[in-house]
């Protein structure tokens, strides 16, 4: 290999070093990594949220379907009672 060869060698490595170097690789692991971590999160609220829509529309069709879930809710909501029927009020226990 002479020695001007292998002075461009050099000089090729050497520059993409720079290149490397310059576009900041390690700041865009992290920020990748970080960006990465959000989105399992979000993915994970989601998940969440679909959950709860889900258990959402069940709860409105057995309202829809059910009229004694309607007035079942209706009398708690009110809080009001049948004839006869007796209703226990119980109070959280205060936290502390």
């Amino acid at each position: 290999m002479t020695l001007r060869r292998f002075a461009g060698w050099i000089g090729f490595l050497l520059g993409a070093a720079l290149l490397f170097l310059a576009m900041d690789v390690p700041g865009d692991v992290a920020r990748w990594q970080s960006l990465r971590q959000q989105v399992r999160e979000l993915e994970e609220r989601n998940r969440e949220l679909a959950r709860e829509i889900q258990q959402r529309r069940a709860r409105l069709r057995r309202f829809q379907t059910s009229e004694a879930e309607r007035e079942r809710h209706l009398r708690q909501q009110q809080r009001k009672a049948k004839p006869g029927e007796t209703i226990f009020i119980l109070e959280a226990p205060p936290q502390q």
